[in-house]
């Protein structure tokens, strides 16, 4: 039996990587970074320059996160007030 949505997000990891279906586009995208970000690591070797893109790598990460976390909320307070103004609809 297929959970609801609601049932999901309540007992399910909502940000569960698996439960994500990523485009060939994408795929190919985080393969082309991945190869690109691996032989800028070799250029770099160790040193002042490879920390300071270490560093810029966690903090882009970091960004990354907080703009994903936005939009979820966005997306998460929309499909609320949509909720809502379809129940009062229906009154």
């Amino acid at each position: 039996m297929k959970k609801s949505a609601i049932m999901q997000l309540l007992l399910d990891d909502p940000c569960n990587p698996d439960m994500f279906v990523y485009s060939r586009e994408y795929c190919s995208k985080i393969n082309e970074t991945a190869h690109l970000d691996e032989k800028l690591e070799k250029k770099l070797n160790d040193g002042e320059i490879y920390d300071l893109y270490v560093k810029y790598k966690n903090a882009i990460e970091e960004l990354n996160l907080i703009d994903c976390e936005t939009h979820f909320k966005y997306g998460f307070k929309f499909g609320i007030r949509l909720g809502i103004e379809i129940a009062q609809d229906e009154e």
